[in-house]
């Protein structure tokens, strides 16, 4: 992430040329020495900050984590889709120490906007440098992908899950009072004597429910993968959508630290590599998969494939899958086998992975379930 120290040169032209249509994120009043981010980038906060200008116009991630007690807040996040020359304004309440969604007035709006030369010298420049970066890791996500998978909860994604007791969950309030009527508190617990958490209604990513479970089965039908994915096809208006969701996931993951997140990222990836008749119907779509496989896995540290996904070989046995299956459908002469080709010697020479010696152990079944 950036040092706010440390800026790249910006000829003066283009600066003002990005100031006037570029978009500005207002955030007002928000603690000093917090943790403030948006893609790819992140800041520590200082007293005169005031946001962010010169935005590309589309799908930006703002992220922050406040500092209290020298104690770091969990990462809280949320997807915008900023229009040119558009202002989004957010302003900090100390007294329930949240961030709060604002929805200024036309005449407000027009009075920010002529404030914004006043404003410049409190607002940040948008870090042009990592802007290709982060839309090669979003370039599939579209308004629409937010509005559908964004928590109810005001859009916000959170690092840590929210939690509500079971209890709370089936009673309500009225299982934290204690009166005649209700003597004792109710509580439930499960076998190792824990409270029964769920995550909060309202709170939790609404991703695309794939049940997909890790053994040594085969499937018990053929064409199951490709008939799972021509319904998820047919429930949207664009094939594409379903790499959008797996750009959101990964994003949400590592930009917004979401472990839930990486999981559903895993399923989308096991289930595409899995896929076999689909492959030669929609060569576009798999060659769009690819490209967005290749920008995220080039994107992350090395070491975390060492420390996460290698144990338990995820990557490797899941992606020849995927590389067999190319070369069983697709023509060796197809821009699909070529690009896979290609993508599969660069994952040899940059990790050193062997596809040749896997087995179909980790291959994953799906469990249908009744409409």
């Amino acid at each position: 992430m950036d040092d706010p120290s440390c800026s790249v040169d910006i000829d003066p032209q283009l600066a003002r040329h990005l100031f006037e249509t570029g978009s500005f994120l207002l955030f007002f009043d928000f603690p000093v020495g917090s943790e403030f981010g948006i893609d790819y980038s992140s800041w520590t906060t200082a007293e005169k900050f005031k946001g962010v200008k010169m935005i590309p116009p589309g799908i930006h991630f703002v992220y922050f984590s406040v500092v209290k007690l020298q104690q770091q807040s969990p990462r809280i996040g949320f997807f915008h889709n900023f229009e040119e020359k558009g202002i989004c304004v957010k302003k900090w309440d100390a007294k329930a120490e949240d961030l709060m969604d604002y929805t200024a007035t036309l005449d407000e709006i027009e009075n920010f906007r002529r404030n914004l030369q006043e404003l410049d010298q409190y607002l940040a420049p948008y870090p042009r440098q990592h802007y290709k970066t982060w839309y090669s890791l979003t370039n599939h996500i579209s308004p629409q992908i937010i509005l559908k998978l964004n928590p109810e909860d005001r859009g916000r994604i959170s690092s840590q899950s929210e939690l509500v007791s079971k209890e709370v969950q089936d009673l309500g309030e009225s299982s934290q009072r204690i009166d005649r009527q209700h003597p004792v508190r109710q509580r439930f617990f499960d076998k190792q004597g824990l409270p029964i958490m769920y995550v909060k209604p309202g709170t939790e990513i609404r991703f695309t429910n794939l049940k997909l479970n890790d053994n040594i089965l085969e499937p018990s039908a053929m064409n199951t993968y490709d008939h799972l994915l021509t319904k998820i096809f047919q429930s949207s208006e664009n094939s594409a959508d379903f790499l959008g969701e797996m750009q959101f996931a990964f994003v949400c993951f590592l930009i917004g630290h979401l472990y839930d997140a990486f999981e559903q990222w895993k399923r989308i990836v096991r289930l595409l590599c899995s896929c076999e008749s689909s492959i030669p119907r929609n060569r576009q779509f798999f060659s769009q998969f690819i490209n967005a496989i290749y920008f995220e896995l080039k994107l992350t540290p090395k070491d975390f494939f060492v420390d996460i996904i290698s144990k338990n070989n995820f990557l490797t046995v899941t992606l020849s899958h995927f590389f067999t299956n190319i070369e069983s459908n697709v023509d060796p002469n197809d821009d699909l086998y070529k690009k896979a080709t290609k993508f599969k010697n660069f994952l040899s020479n940059e990790y050193e992975w062997d596809f040749d010696d896997t087995t179909d152990d980790s291959k994953p079944v799906i469990v249908e379930e009744d409409d």
